[in-house]
């Protein structure tokens, strides 16, 4: 059943990223020749043989740990491709309940459940498209071929490492990479934060308490650059002793590809990360974490520049529907047991040095 089920998810995604007609978001070729290049993320609904694509974004991009000094939830610090995919998957998330609370419409995602939450509904199965293998562990093979891995002194043991260093050093914590001059990010690795995915799923902190957890069945992948044995190590090997309940992810490959921003060595990578969520059709472009032209150095933008993903916009999206918090931190610490989940993971997989704190406060509603 799964044996052509990558490549048709793969040409799904890729199709509907290429009918978007948009004047900008796509890489483009910059006024000195030099063409762009991007990962393409999507993430799908799979139910009775039929594939929906709810939600697509590129991006290659992660703000430096400092940001957060002043972000104050206004700036998106992760922009790569299938973390920002996963952003718009719990925007999308909200736009279902509020169409299940208006009693306009049904949800094809969500149901009610015993528990006085949502529930994804029974029979459907997610699947996350990278073009790209996912920074970090996962792609080691991949990258080392590359030999462009920098030197230092070894990392101690348990210590992170960042994104492009020491290649002989494989399933451990990594962080996002960047070039070994940049201002650094203590933003993990898409390999560690999807890792981590198959412990506590992919519903934010706002939606946790919304809706019961919500797990990806596939990460799908192109097979030219695809490692079995990295894959394994990343997603199975370094975690198999956790007592934890793990929802393991399946691999998926795909061998043709339409995408046309793929990396290549002449090209460089786009500064710009477009959104789009499927249903709505809402679409928007991000630069350093806010809205195309929004950015303001060492400064949040103005509200109207957020991005609609940025932590500030969600918790909007959703507050009609939580109970009262003082801080977007009481809020993210309430959940106790995904809280808790978290923490047993973050111990199996080994060093997960805490990013700087991005709170502010809440109205009380």
């Amino acid at each position: 059943m799964t044996e052509f089920l990558g490549q048709e998810i793969a040409s799904a995604v890729e199709k509907e990223f290429n009918s978007l007609a948009l004047k900008s978001g796509k890489p483009g070729v910059r006024s000195n020749g030099v063409s762009e290049w991007s990962v393409l993320s999507g993430i799908v609904a799979l139910e009775d043989g039929i594939i929906t694509v709810l939600a697509l974004s590129t991006g290659v991009k992660a703000m430096p740990n400092e940001v957060r000094k002043y972000s104050h939830g206004w700036i998106v610090q992760d922009c790569h491709a299938e973390i920002l995919c996963l952003r718009l998957f719990n925007y999308l998330l909200l736009d279902q309940i509020k169409l299940i609370e208006s009693g306009k419409d049904h949800s094809k995602l969500l149901e009610r459940s015993t528990s006085m939450k949502y529930k994804l509904r029974d029979g459907v199965k997610l699947a996350l498209y990278i073009s790209e293998p996912p920074c970090g562990d996962a792609s080691m093979s991949f990258l080392s071929e590359d030999k462009v891995a920098w030197e230092g002194p070894k990392p101690k043991k348990q210590k992170v490492v960042r994104g492009r260093a020491h290649f002989d050093l494989h399933g451990i914590v990594r962080t996002k990479p960047g070039r070994a001059d940049s201002r650094p990010t203590y933003s993990k690795s898409c390999s560690d934060k999807l890792c981590m995915k198959q412990f506590t799923g992919v519903l934010n902190c706002v939606n946790s308490l919304l809706i019961e957890p919500i797990y990806l069945s596939y990460l799908v992948l192109r097979q030219d650059k695809f490692s079995r044995k990295d894959f394994d190590r990343c997603f199975k090997g370094r975690i198999s002793e956790s007592s934890l309940e793990i929802h393991p992810l399946t691999p998926l490959t795909y061998k043709e590809s339409e995408y046309q921003y793929e990396r290549n060595e002449l090209s460089s990578p786009s500064p710009a990360s477009l959104l789009y969520v499927v249903p709505s059709k809402t679409s928007q472009v991000i630069v350093n974490g806010v809205k195309n032209g929004a950015y303001i150095k060492n400064k949040p933008p103005k509200p109207s520049g957020a991005s609609f993903i940025c932590k500030r916009k969600l918790y909007e999206h959703a507050c009609h529907l939580l109970p009262p918090f003082s801080s977007y931190e009481e809020l993210k610490r309430s959940n106790k047991q995904r809280e808790s989940i978290k923490a047993s993971a973050r111990n199996i997989l080994g060093s997960w040095p805490e990013s700087l704190p991005d709170s502010f406060p809440l109205s009380i509603q």
